[in-house]
């Protein structure tokens, strides 16, 4: 099997009408060494899980010469049936569709590895848990619910870095005045402070930046630079970048692509073309950066 695949291999996919969303999200899951081997190298009974595993094989494949992920185009069209393929999508609502599809299947799988179930391997590959956390400041009454977002997405604000951004989602938010909240045990509205945690960092981590705001009653595109680092140290864990997306346009139109990280070497990946590049050369796109990728080492 080793000899079949190439698992360094930087091809581009085929954009099949306007599929820029669907390519930059595979190309930042292609460049997930473990991910990767996930799918190639385990046997694999659901239909659906196949799709997959197929899509992951024929990108790896070193007899392939240029492909479209056309399984997974019909895929995302199956559940999403207002799809026509030609609208502009999301590549963050894509990547936390596939995601969610693949926890929701491999959940099933009765299978282990490495001494994991199927399902709690693949969540500490790619799933971020958070959980929402309130205590009411006049009984301290405590309340904390598992939040669903398997993807962390960061407001921008007025932030300048990416760590800021994530520093501001975490902080502590007091909730008062016309913002109280309902307690359960003192039975009405009361001062409370509010807190986001991260209670499980995966291997392969993945942010969104949430770039559209409300303005006089219009969507529009915040294009500020968020400065991205190279490395992320936080909770005892160690982050390198590993990927970006980036996305040109407004809201309702535009177009995605990626850079990655393959074999230490970075490439600019816009659907079929390729080009290596440097890191001062992407620092230039930060203005348009929309999803980054870490990879913990």
């Amino acid at each position: 099997m080793t000899d079949e695949y190439d698992y360094n291999k930087v091809s581009g996919l085929m954009n099949m009408g306007n599929t820029c969303f669907m390519n930059s999200a595979l190309q930042l899951l292609f460049s997930c060494p473990m991910f990767v081997k996930f799918f190639i190298d385990n046997t694999f009974n659901d239909l659906n899980i196949i799709k997959y595993q197929t899509t992951f094989k024929d990108y790896f494949r070193k007899s392939t010469r240029g492909m479209g992920p056309k399984i997974l185009y019909n895929r995302y069209k199956d559940i999403h049936g207002q799809y026509d393929g030609f609208s502009q999508e999301d590549a963050h609502e894509y990547l936390t569709f596939i995601i969610d599809d693949l926890d929701t299947l491999i959940s099933k799988l009765n299978a282990t590895i490495l001494g994991f179930s199927m399902g709690e391997f693949f969540k500490r590959l790619v799933v971020v848990q958070m959980k929402l956390s309130i205590t009411c400041q006049h009984c301290g009454f405590f309340y904390c619910g598992k939040m669903p977002e398997n993807i962390l997405t960061l407001s921008i604000n007025n932030q300048d870095n990416l760590i800021d951004c994530f520093n501001n989602l975490v902080k502590v938010e007091r909730l008062e005045g016309d913002n109280q909240w309902k307690c359960d045990r003192c039975k009405c509205n009361r001062d409370a402070e509010k807190k986001v945690i991260v209670s499980s960092f995966p291997k392969y981590l993945f942010i969104s930046l949430n770039r559209y705001i409300y303005q006089n009653g219009n969507v529009i595109k915040n294009e500020h630079s968020i400065d991205i680092p190279f490395s992320w140290q936080h909770s005892g864990n160690t982050y390198v970048l590993h990927g970006l997306i980036c996305h040109v346009g407004n809201m309702t139109g535009g177009h995605y692509f990626s850079f990655v990280n393959r074999n230490n070497k970075w490439y600019f990946i816009n659907d079929n073309q390729i080009e290596e590049t440097c890191w001062d050369e992407i620092k230039k796109s930060f203005s348009l950066v929309y999803v980054v990728m870490f990879a913990r080492i």
